[in-house]
């Protein structure tokens, strides 16, 4: 039997449905609280719900330092309870707090490169691929008119590895094809960032989407 406790984002009006269900799907109970509603309690949280319904399965997606005790996950690590704590976000370098939780829990990459190398250093961890939503991402639903040619993703200037390759990407693909290339996200000239239905009507119509990450990560 599987008592699932899941600690994570919920903030966007989209609130990972994907996520939760699949979560929920495979649990014979289920109970899940936005963290960010308890900032500076999500550890009395844990030792609360603890107390109410027993559980032995928790799923963290915890952002930022100082919000998990690693007192209270020793104490839920000697109980057995399974606990994976999950980014879809890179962190480079990786943060010093996820290697001080990281002997009680099982830590989850969206890429191979850190969850290899957090191996290496004799933790638990795995991949665990960002995932769409199907109810939105699908080839059923309504088409925007729009470009032959998108690139979906957010201008940060230089501030990660690969940020100015995508800005010079972008420059090159407006010099080559005008009006039939389009770019979408925060911080471009004249765009802006699309609720999940939006970006995929646009891709529907589309005949060629590009994809360019910030990070050069296996699996990423």
């Amino acid at each position: 039997m599987i008592s699932l406790l899941h600690i994570g984002i919920f903030d966007s009006h989209e609130g990972q449905p994907s996520l939760r269900n699949a979560l929920r799907g495979i649990s014979d109970h289920y109970v899940e609280f936005n963290h960010s509603s308890y900032r500076g309690r999500v550890n009395s949280l844990l030792v609360n719900e603890y107390k109410k319904h027993p559980f032995n399965v928790v799923f963290f997606q915890i952002q930022q330092a100082g919000v998990l005790s690693v007192n209270v996950l020793k104490s839920f690590n000697r109980k057995g309870i399974k606990m994976f704590n999950f980014t879809g976000d890179v962190r480079q370098p990786i943060p010093k707090w996820y290697k001080e939780i990281a002997p009680y829990v099982t830590t989850l990459f969206s890429n191979k490169t850190d969850s290899d190398h957090f191996k290496s250093l004799g933790f638990s961890a795995e991949y665990f691929q960002v995932g769409y939503n199907i109810e939105y991402y699908n080839t059923t639903g309504p088409k925007s008119d729009g470009p032959e040619i998108v690139f979906m993703g957010n201008n940060y200037s230089g501030k990660f590895p690969l940020s100015g390759l995508r800005t010079d990407m972008v420059s090159l693909l407006q010099e080559m094809y005008g009006s039939r290339f389009g770019v979408f996200g925060n911080g471009w000239t004249n765009s802006r960032w699309l609720k999940q239905e939006e970006e995929a009507a646009v891709y529907r119509n589309c005949k060629i989407a590009i994809n360019l990450s910030h990070f050069d990560l296996k699996r990423y």
